[in-house]
């Protein structure tokens, strides 16, 4: 396994990474760390809305069972919690990194966001506030 990515590097990865939601109408709404969402916007009330993902805790490439087990985790616990989410996924332009399944968050704030992505032992996750661009949020 090579060693892990400083914050730096990890930061680089993140920036440049794709982001996508699937809106309530079905439509795949891609986007990148500091665009705006006016859609999610109106969904998610004045505490905004996180992306999360369970796979590949703290940035480490996890096999696909492990993933697919982890995400299922945070879905049961979003599913517990009362949280309106839509499905959402991760990739890079160049392939380097898998596709990540993740979740869209709706009316969470960044701190409650922060708890969610910390059970899930990632190293960071993106919020968005109604008329602000997405934001990387380290853990």
């Amino acid at each position: 396994m090579p060693p892990p990515l400083t914050k730096a590097e990890l930061e680089a990865v993140y920036q440049a990474a794709w982001y996508e939601i699937k809106t309530p109408a079905g439509q795949c709404r891609r986007f990148r760390v500091g665009d705006h969402l006016p859609e999610l916007d109106r969904l998610s009330e004045a505490a905004g809305w996180a992306w999360l993902t369970a796979f590949n805790p703290g940035s480490r490439l996890f096999d696909e069972a492990e993933n697919h087990r982890r995400h299922q985790s945070l879905l049961e616990e979003l599913t517990a919690g009362s949280w309106q989410t839509l499905e959402a996924a991760s990739g890079d332009d160049h392939g380097q990194w898998p596709v990540e399944r993740a979740v869209c968050v709706l009316g969470v704030d960044e701190s409650a966001a922060r708890k969610m992505a910390a059970r899930q032992a990632q190293a960071a996750f993106l919020h968005a506030r109604p008329g602000e661009g997405v934001r990387l949020c380290w853990v």
